[in-house]
């Protein structure tokens, strides 16, 4: 191959790199977004949980008891996407340091 065609070859690598590493900060950054609107929603539900579990204490009808563990769940279903979430932008910021160690290696 000839130095011209080397020099598309390197620019083309070069700009597959660069599209990869936006390709992993994007999908870092999304994943951080639905971590974060998962807490939030996460947060609400455990506030929930607490305000029926209080009424439970009050009251202990079975209808609060059933309402309780409902809240509970909800609660732990968006705390597990909080962290599936997390692990993702962790995954996908990892990659991007790796393509950026690549290209700085």
């Amino acid at each position: 191959m000839d130095s011209s065609g080397e020099q598309v070859l390197d620019d083309f690598l070069e700009q597959a790199r660069i599209k990869s590493k936006e390709f992993y900060i994007k999908a870092a950054q999304n994943a951080i977004e639905q971590a974060y609107e998962c807490s939030r929603e996460a947060i609400l539900a455990a506030r929930k949980t607490a305000e029926r579990l209080k009424a439970y204490a009050e009251n202990g009808s079975a209808g609060e008891r059933g309402s309780v563990d409902e809240a509970a769940k909800e609660a732990a279903e968006l705390a597990a996407r909080v962290a599936e979430a997390a692990k993702e932008a962790a995954e996908a910021a990892s990659l991007a340091v790796s393509v950026e160690l690549k290209d700085n290696g």
